[in-house]
């Protein structure tokens, strides 16, 4: 294989690469998935106890929501961090935000936004 056509392949594989990247995030970003199109969104990462009790809580009785990991997604990142992120977990119950977790707490914001 000569020097330039082997400099050919590896730009198309680049693109295709970078052509896929983009469908699949669009893709993802559709709201196609029932979880993406969930009124709470909790914002985590791998190692997070809280978060792990958060999202305990909320599969224990069947609340819907939509995770969001900080730490294997750039673009969640900098959505974090955009939205004034400091720390996780970070909860949105409609417009509403909580850091941390406290049961009584969410419980609260959910009935505010209509969602009990």
């Amino acid at each position: 294989m000569t020097l330039s056509r082997f400099f050919f392949l590896a730009i198309a594989c680049v693109a295709a690469y970078q052509g896929y990247h983009r469908w699949s995030s669009a893709k993802a970003s559709s709201g196609q998935d029932a979880a993406e199109t969930a009124a709470i969104q909790i914002y985590t990462t791998h190692n997070c106890g809280v978060c792990a009790q958060a999202k305990a809580y909320m599969n224990e009785r069947n609340i819907a929501y939509r995770e969001r990991d900080v730490e294997d997604d750039v673009d969640v990142r900098r959505e974090f961090y955009d939205k004034g992120g400091r720390g996780v977990p970070w909860i949105w119950i409609g417009s509403e935000r909580m850091e941390g977790f406290d049961a009584d707490r969410f419980e609260e914001l959910r009935r505010r936004a209509g969602l009990t």
